[in-house]
C-alpha cells in the first residue's frame, strides 16, 4: 500500500499495484496543529487484489478495532454473491447428473405449474430435459448436463442432498412465549418442504370470536351476531 507522510500535501495511490486497478485519494484534514490524514477507497464491485495475489477482507476485532485479514479462496464465491457479481445458485454441483433428481419432485413440479394461473402453462408442454434448462434447473458444462444448486434443491432425491448439500435444512416452530411448543426439522427437496410446512400452519393458526355491538368476526368474516357460519352451525348468544 501507499505510505504517506502525516503533516504534507503529497500522497501517493496504489492503483498501479491493484488487480484490478483501484485509484484511492489521500488528503490531509484537521488543523494545522493536529493534521489528520484521511484516505478515500472507492467501494469495488468485485473482489480485489495486490498484484503479487494477495487478497484481504476487513473485519471488526472483539475489542470493536477493525483489522485486516486474508481472504481464502471458499469466501471468494460468498464475498462475489454479497456483490451481486454472482448467482451462486445458478451453480453448477460438481459431480451430481441428472440421475439425483427425484422423478416424484418433478411431477410435484409441474403440478404446481398447472395449479397456479400466474403461471407459464406452455412449461407443461416441454420435455422434462427442456423443463429443468428453461427453469435453469441445469446447464450444460463441457457437453454435460449438471443440475444446479436450484435444480437440486427442488428436484433433488434425499440422498443427493445429504451428499450434496450436507447443511440444507428448514424448520417449523411453533412457540408460546419461550415455550418450544413444535420444533420440526426438514431436510428434503424444497417444493415438498413448502407443502409440508403449508400443512403445519393449520393447527396452529386459531381463530378468535370477537363481537362487537350487532357484529361478530370469528376470522371467516364479518357477520351480524346470531347469523350461523354454515349450515348446522350455532353461535353462543353475544
Amino acid at each position: 500500500m501507499a505510505r504517506t507522510c502525516v503533516g504534507r500535501r503529497r500522497h501517493s495511490t496504489p492503483y498501479s499495484r491493484t488487480v484490478p486497478p483501484v485509484s484511492a485519494r489521500a488528503q490531509i484534514v484537521g488543523t494545522e496543529k493536529t493534521p489528520v490524514m484521511q484516505i478515500d477507497v472507492p467501494k469495488s464491485r468485485s473482489v480485489v487484489s495486490t498484484k503479487s495475489g494477495k487478497v484481504l477482507r476487513r473485519r471488526m476485532k472483539v475489542d470493536g478495532t477493525p483489522e485486516s485479514v486474508p481472504m481464502y479462496p471458499y469466501e471468494i464465491a460468498t464475498r462475489l454473491s454479497d456483490l451481486g457479481r454472482l448467482d451462486f445458485s445458478a451453480q453448477p454441483v460438481s459431480d451430481a447428473t441428472r440421475d439425483d433428481f427425484d422423478p416424484l419432485e418433478r411431477d410435484r413440479l409441474r403440478r404446481i405449474i398447472g395449479t397456479y394461473q400466474s403461471s407459464d402453462r406452455n412449461l407443461l408442454e416441454l420435455t422434462d430435459e427442456e423443463l429443468e434448462k428453461s427453469l435453469q434447473l441445469t446447464v450444460t458444462v463441457d457437453g454435460k448436463t449438471m443440475p444446479t444448486l436450484t435444480g437440486l434443491l427442488l428436484l433433488g432425491k434425499g440422498e443427493s442432498l445429504k451428499r450434496f448439500v450436507p447443511t440444507h435444512r428448514a424448520s417449523f416452530q411453533v412457540m408460546s412465549g419461550t415455550d418450544i411448543k413444535v420444533n420440526q426439522d426438514y431436510a428434503g427437496p424444497l417444493l415438498k418442504t413448502i407443502e409440508q410446512i403449508n400443512d403445519m400452519f393449520s393447527p396452529w393458526n386459531p381463530s378468535v370470536e370477537l363481537s362487537v355491538g350487532l357484529f361478530l368476526n370469528d376470522g371467516a368474516g364479518i357477520r351480524p351476531s346470531g347469523v350461523p357460519r354454515g349450515a348446522g352451525e350455532r353461535l353462543r348468544p353475544s
